[in-house]
């Protein structure tokens, strides 16, 4: 009797030492963190017990679990895309502007919340430029300039002829090969105009366009520079690129997101199938074979990004919202082997902040004006969209993709 006394003594002794203890701590916790971000720790209460025997639910042991540390380097795009933002390098280097610890660490705890830019609300809604719903008259601009192409080609064929020393000239050597190239490109999907997404044929009609002017600027001239190899080749490489990579993106796109319906936890990891000895690809390759030019090229084969134009004043104040950027801005893009064709260059209807458009899986390259047509410098100006379709699960497919742009008045 006498022990079984002095032990419940010693257990409200206990007691009252942690209800002390925790008034204490409580008195001297501030009421708020502040504006600073919270980590996520995972906290739970555990009951402390004391001779076996459980005190009390109001004094917690507090035991954090730790989530895995992960490179800061490939946990910043996943992070900004989780949070409906395209991690391209201005938007990189916004988060380590926001975030100034991430400057001296290389890994960071997964479940770390940080610091967001600040941009202004978004509206869910907003349709893609309307300049981009002219699919079929897209296609007949395109053939015509198929056409158009192979008048150039004869024409330089005829000159060509009639040159006295052709083995000689090593520039113009290399113009037939090209012209070669660019046929073999158009002919694998001309069958497919009507059925191509509208963004796509734009982007290749500029590309014939320029092929064209330059083609018979060669022709005339009786001979090629340099600089005009290297722009025939540059369109000539990136018509490859464009039409090559949507496809094989289109279908990457297609088999990532089956196997996110399948496993939501599926990141991107080949996945073994029993008995197959084959990894997701394979599988998906026998089990949706390659799809025609047509299902390739369908109009879904595009998303939907909204520009957000941010600077630093002259005192380096971060500006992401407000007079300063919300509409004061156009936004133009070309492809890069045409940035220096002017008349290549197509605007963003919408001025920024947002300008929205639909892009397929390609690089593209953006200039940014004022409302009087002055021209901003645009810190990172190619932007390459092609990642982000091989990772669709990432993102909430029913919103807007942010993508920012930092200017430099």
């Amino acid at each position: 009797m006498f022990l079984l006394v002095n032990r419940c003594w010693l257990i409200v002794l206990v007691m009252n030492f942690y209800f002390s203890q925790e008034y204490q701590a409580l008195a001297q916790r501030p009421p708020t963190g502040g504006a600073a971000p919270i980590e996520d720790d995972g906290i739970n209460p555990a009951v402390y017990i004391a001779g076996g025997v459980v005190i009390g639910a109001a004094t917690y042991l507090y035991i954090k679990s730790r989530s895995p540390k992960i490179p800061v380097a490939s946990h910043l795009p996943d992070y900004l895309r989780s949070h409906q933002i395209m991690p391209n390098p201005d938007a990189i280097e916004l988060m380590y502007a926001l975030n100034p610890s991430l400057n001296n660490i290389e890994v960071i705890r997964s479940n770390k919340k940080l610091n967001l830019p600040a941009f202004p609300k978004l509206e869910q809604n907003a349709a893609p430029d309307p300049s981009m719903e002219e699919g079929s008259g897209l296609a007949e601009d395109l053939r015509a300039q198929i056409d158009q192409l192979e008048r150039s080609k004869a024409g330089f064929e005829q000159m060509n002829s009639q040159n006295t020393n052709p083995a000689g000239d090593l520039i113009m050597a290399k113009v037939p090969a090209i012209i070669q190239k660019v046929e073999t490109e158009l002919n694998s999907i001309e069958a497919q105009f009507e059925s191509s997404n509208a963004v796509t044929l734009l982007l290749v009609r500029d590309l014939v366009v320029a092929f064209n002017q330059t083609l018979q600027e060669v022709t005339s001239m009786g001979k090629a520079n340099p600089s005009q190899i290297n722009l025939m080749q540059g369109i000539a490489d990136t018509l490859s690129e464009l039409l090559s990579e949507t496809e094989i993106l289109t279908l990457a796109q297609a088999q990532e997101r089956m196997l996110a319906l399948a496993d939501p936890e599926f990141q991107g990891t080949p996945l073994l199938f029993p008995g197959s000895g084959s990894n997701a690809s394979d599988f998906y390759s026998d089990l949706f074979p390659t799809p025609s030019p047509i299902e390739t090229y369908a109009p879904g084969n595009t998303m939907d990004f909204a520009f957000a134009v941010y600077m630093y004043s002259e005192d380096g104040k971060l500006i992401t919202e407000g007079p300063e950027v919300q509409g004061k801005f156009i936004v133009r893009y070309v492809l890069p082997a045409l940035k220096d064709f002017e008349n290549a260059y197509h605007t963003i209807r919408t001025p920024a902040t947002y300008a929205v458009a639909a892009f397929p899986p390609a690089k593209m390259y953006f200039v940014v004006e004022d409302l009087n047509g002055e021209r901003m410098k645009v810190q990172y100006p190619t932007i390459d969209f092609r990642e982000e379709f091989t990772k669709p699960q990432l993102y909430n497919e029913e919103k807007l993709i942010v993508v920012p742009l930092r200017i430099n008045q």
